[in-house]
């Protein structure tokens, strides 16, 4: 089979329990991923079926790669408070698959609503790691951050006084799913010590893993003071 057909064959990807189809170019898919590369052209029985069964992932989070498969663009997401869990699921997915690129531009896009700079549904997601990426932002200055994290975005204001239940969750997700120095777990992390006031979320804290707030509390001392 030469390389014309690998982009002509089509492949069908069956995602959460009911198993919802989905019907992507061979090609374009083991392009971008080890995983459905090594599925679809090796020896496991989705390289004779040419159909997968992803039956723990979510057919949500799975429309939103479909989008960036063919256009490198995370596309309209929704309001931010809802998005946040969407994004971690994303970057838990491209992180299973293997594909680096789509974890950055969930990095990227994660960090963009948590300062308020919303990107437009129709720019090009980059991953030029010297200009607009997660790394970067770390040594950055802090963060004024919008409702994502339960806060208005006027520097005066950005202290957070609650996180909304969405995003609570997506930093019990992220830590459920990802390993110890996760750059997504780093993220999440640094947002936090940077913004929070500790002292205003006893409750949020009690629901949130041990795991998160030790991370927290070891990036807090490098946080410049006012």
């Amino acid at each position: 089979m030469n390389h014309s057909d690998l982009h002509r064959s089509i492949v069908t990807v069956y995602v959460g329990p009911k198993q919802y189809p989905f019907y992507l170019h061979k090609g374009r898919l083991c392009q971008h991923s080890s995983f459905f590369e090594k599925a679809f052209h090796g020896s496991f029985e989705e390289a004779t079926t040419g159909s997968m069964y992803l039956e723990e992932d979510g057919v949500e989070e799975f429309i939103v790669f479909e989008k960036w498969l063919y256009s490198q663009k995370l596309g309209d997401l929704k309001e931010p408070a809802d998005a946040s869990l969407l994004l971690v699921k994303l970057f838990c997915f491209a992180d299973k698959v293997g594909i680096s690129e789509l974890q950055n531009a969930v990095l990227d896009a994660i960090r963009d609503r948590a300062t308020g700079q919303h990107v437009s549904p129709t720019a090009p997601i980059t991953t030029d790691e010297t200009s607009r990426s997660y790394g970067t932002y770390l040594g950055g200055p802090p963060l004024v951050l919008d409702s994502m994290w339960g806060t208005s975005p006027e520097p005066e204001k950005s202290a957070v006084k609650y996180l909304p239940p969405a995003t609570s969750i997506a930093i019990q997700y992220a830590y459920r799913t990802t390993l110890e120095g996760s750059s997504l777990r780093r993220l999440l992390a640094d947002i936090f010590a940077f913004n929070v006031k500790v002292e205003t979320l006893e409750q949020d804290i009690l629901a949130l893993p041990m795991e998160f707030i030790a991370d927290v509390i070891l990036i807090c001392p490098a946080v410049p003071t006012p």
